[in-house]
């Protein structure tokens, strides 16, 4: 996984899009990967999935995917 977030960083996009970046990794590794989006602030738009909750902590924007819709959380 951090290969691949390194090679689309590498590039410096304005926008990056991951789908669940946190699958399959520890909470340690999560934690990092969290101080990485936290990170990209104000030079990288970030979008990502992701079914836990707890890990849209890092983010300015939450909506929920359901029924056909897409409702704001925050």
């Amino acid at each position: 996984r951090w290969v691949a977030v390194a090679r689309a960083l590498v590039l410096e996009p304005a926008i990056l899009i991951m789908d669940e970046p946190d699958a399959h990794l520890d909470g340690p590794h999560a934690e990092a990967l969290d101080g990485l989006i936290r990170d990209m602030r104000g030079r990288t738009t970030v979008l990502f999935s992701t079914h836990d909750p707890a890990r849209t902590t890092v983010c300015d924007r939450v909506f929920a995917l359901g029924s056909g819709t897409v409702k704001p959380v925050r």
